[in-house]
């Protein structure tokens, strides 16, 4: 009877723990992306019959579907916001190509890859609608235009590359691509900048966590599928691709408030060592990814130089931006356009040469000269004193016991 009394309550605790946290949903999208990976040979690299990947991407739609109607149900119908903002954020884990199977598609039949992804980014704006207008959360219009931005890069990336591939894309077509990466969080502020008014509509903050991940996972999301598009199209990887990405991830700093895992001295340094180290990690680079353009050359390190200068005055220095972007402007015009480092050492010489002739031929040679000298200097120094006695006030002349006594 006491065994059987300690398995009921075992039990009901198991239930209680099963009701509170429903781990369901996460088993669920495991299985659909574990399955999804499988089904297109994810894992071995392999191609796949092309019928085989539209009933997956079909398939995958469908389920974004029901995720996205079922947190739907549960967040207006029910009232249960927790289990609603799981599921809606699992869907739009689907929603950024987390199986690949948008880029797969694009990279293996560019015409009907560019329909299907451009099918599916209206798709996505619809989802986006949707979940917008059920959990009406405070959201800003550059916000969500910051959203669709990056939703667009993520679905016309792979259309890009595949029409640039000619037999082979060279490693600059990649470091432009990973510019385009870090530029987006850029974009992301200049959006939010420029268009603060907030949506109609407000709730409380717990249910703005699915719209965080609409701003956070596209951007996560292309940095997975350019890192997988270096393999795919056999292109090596240089420490200067990372640049871009270190110094958009030091913008995005910028709006980051400290929390009990990452202090305000934390995100000091971070916002410090990224420009740094998105430099340094561009030295090297500079043989395999440098180029010219209008008669100039570009390299890596450069490149790095300049973007990390903006990110700082970004980040410390905006309110004496304009002065330090005019100088920063007119001092890379003169280091691009004006006279090589050679040419500079050789004026420097002639003119050092200039003044050092001056100066000796006013040094005296004999003892006549020295004499004069001498003279000359006992007038200038006699008027100097003059002046300094001059310059100093009168004495004070005090009376004491009916006796004048000055001051000295």
């Amino acid at each position: 009877m006491t065994a059987r009394v300690r398995f009921g309550n075992v039990r009901s605790r198991v239930l209680r723990l099963i009701a509170e946290h429903n781990p369901f949903y996460l088993i669920s999208a495991a299985c659909m992306l574990a399955g999804c990976l499988a089904l297109t040979n994810s894992l071995s690299w392999s191609p796949i019959a092309l019928r085989r990947l539209l009933m997956l991407i079909a398939t995958l739609n469908v389920y974004e579907a029901a995720l996205l109607g079922l947190g739907v149900v549960l967040i207006a119908k029910r009232g249960l916001r927790r289990d609603g903002r799981i599921l809606l954020v699992l869907q739009a884990i689907f929603l950024v190509d987390a199986t690949f199977l948008n880029a797969e598609i694009a990279t293996m039949q560019l015409t009907l890859g560019a329909f299907i992804n451009a099918l599916l980014f209206a798709l996505a704006m619809v989802k986006l609608r949707v979940v917008l207008k059920i959990l009406r959360p405070r959201i800003t219009r550059g916000e969500l235009a910051s959203m669709v931005v990056q939703l667009a890069v993520l679905f016309a990336l792979p259309c890009v590359l595949r029409r640039i591939d000619h037999g082979s894309i060279s490693p600059i077509d990649f470091y432009a691509v990973w510019w385009i990466l870090g530029l987006l969080p850029v974009v992301h502020a200049l959006l939010t900048h420029a268009l603060p008014e907030d949506l109609d509509g407000r709730s409380p903050a717990t249910s703005a966590v699915p719209v965080k991940a609409y701003l956070s996972l596209p951007w996560l999301s292309l940095l997975v599928h350019v890192s997988i598009l270096h393999y795919v199209y056999n292109v090596p990887f240089f420490g200067a691709d990372a640049a871009p990405v270190l110094l958009g991830l030091a913008v995005a700093m910028k709006r980051a408030i400290p929390t009990r895992f990452v202090t305000l001295g934390q995100l000091r340094t971070l916002r410090v060592m990224l420009p740094i180290a998105a430099v340094w990690v561009s030295a090297n680079s500079s043989w395999a990814l440098g180029f010219s353009a209008l008669g100039i050359s570009i390299t890596t390190a450069k490149l790095a130089l300049v973007g990390a200068y903006l990110t700082c005055v970004y980040l410390f220095l905006m309110t004496w931006a304009r002065y330090f972007l005019t100088g920063g402007a007119l001092a890379g015009m003169a280091f691009a356009f004006g006279p090589s480092m050679s040419e500079l050492v050789d004026v420097a010489d002639i003119i050092l040469t200039w003044v050092l002739n001056i100066l000796e031929s006013l040094v005296p040679k004999n003892a006549s000269q020295w004499g004069i000298v001498g003279v000359v200097f006992g007038f200038i120094f006699l008027v100097i004193g003059a002046a300094v006695s001059l310059m100093r006030p009168p004495p004070v002349i005090e009376v004491k016991s009916g006796i004048p006594v000055q001051d000295t």
